[in-house]
């Protein structure tokens, strides 16, 4: 899997699923199942690629650097 993400979307990808995870435990009732969203999120910041990102073609990692030609 190519990764797709930089080091800042993945940053805060990673607090935004720890923040996700703790409404899992903090609120009550159905809507506190919106917290699993959270795991999603720690996934793809740790992979570093976002199934999401591929079909609208963004990409939020530099590009690779090719060597030149000589």
């Amino acid at each position: 899997m190519t990764k797709n993400m930089g080091t800042v979307d993945r940053g805060i990808r990673a607090v935004v699923g720890v923040v996700l995870l703790v409404l899992l435990f903090a609120l009550q009732g159905s809507i506190r199942y919106i917290g699993l969203l959270g795991i999603v999120m720690l996934l793809t910041a740790a992979v570093g690629s976002c199934p999401l990102y591929k079909p609208f073609g963004i990409r939020t990692c530099p590009a690779p650097r090719t060597p030149p030609a000589s």
